[in-house]
């Protein structure tokens, strides 16, 4: 038996990934874990419990019995928005790509430029960038340079994290496995992991969390918990992640294997052996994460 369930909004865009359950009973196919699987139809999420469908949703109910409803970004659903230094959109079930960082990743003088640079193109284009209201204001520019506003400067945020500023502890296997291990303590109870990389600086991942207010919880959670171990280990006190990170709402398919990629390259992109980082993917999920070949 093979069952389908796909949510489209009034555009007849698709918003839920596409779920299949395959199994030759009635009692339905049952996994070990959450995994991201792939079939000739494209991916679908696979998850260790029963199915039942509830209001044109695909409902998972993992072995711990948490309730999520994957997806991507709904714009007409409910959104939670955050603002500290950074704004933090989160929305129950959808697939989000979230980095954290060292807290000497990024060295001063390559912020401030950034933040000059990124002052002036605002400027430019008639936007004062410490009105507090300048988030709106670039909303309403055409969607060409949005994409350019975005495009530019989170890629060269990325492309700095890249250059490996910093101590670098996290190219330590024994700190890296202390973050594998911690991002996937609750996957499939608090939350739902399909991949992440630890880099010698900083951490990028995508998953999935069952409401709106679990996303910055659960991100707090790991690095109190990993900062402590981390911090116990190389014998050092203070803080160890930057206290704020960058998080993105997955808004289709193709930027979902996007980041799935950007996440499985990174190594490459940052001239690093494969060897000296730690990567996972659940669409291999037979094996526990470890330093990748």
């Amino acid at each position: 038996m093979t069952h389908e369930s796909s949510h489209h909004s009034p555009s007849d865009e698709p918003l839920l990934l596409h779920v299949q359950w395959r199994s030759d009973s009635n009692s339905g196919l049952e996994f070990d874990r959450v995994g991201v699987c792939h079939s000739e139809s494209g991916y679908y999420f696979s998850v260790a419990a029963r199915h039942s469908e509830s209001d044109g949703y695909l409902v998972l109910t993992t072995q711990a019995g948490v309730h999520m409803e994957l997806h991507f970004f709904d714009p007409n659903e409910t959104v939670s928005i955050i603002e500290r230094k950074l704004p933090h959109w989160s929305q129950a079930g959808a697939v989000t790509f979230i980095t954290f960082r060292t807290h000497d990743s990024m060295p001063q003088d390559v912020v401030e430029r950034w933040r000059n640079d990124r002052w002036q193109w605002l400027r430019q284009h008639g936007i004062n960038p410490r009105n507090p209201a300048w988030r709106e204001e670039l909303s309403g520019l055409a969607r060409p340079l949005q994409n350019e506003f975005f495009s530019t400067f989170s890629q060269r945020w990325h492309d700095e994290l890249d250059r490996c500023h910093g101590a670098c502890v996290l190219s330590d296997p024994v700190n890296a496995q202390t973050v594998a291990d911690s991002l996937l303590k609750f996957d499939g109870t608090r939350y739902v992991m399909t991949d992440f990389i630890v880099m010698p600086n900083h951490v990028h991942l995508l998953a999935a969390f069952e409401d709106e207010d679990a996303m910055l919880t659960q991100c707090e959670s790991w690095k109190r918990f990993t900062g402590r171990r981390i911090n116990c280990h190389i014998v050092a006190q203070g803080r160890f992640w930057q206290q704020d990170g960058f998080d993105h709402l997955v808004r289709s398919m193709a930027q979902f294997e996007h980041f799935r990629k950007y996440i499985a390259t990174n190594p490459d992109k940052a001239g690093l052996v494969r060897g000296d980082v730690v990567h996972y993917s659940a669409e291999d999920s037979s094996k526990s994460p470890s330093l990748s070949e």
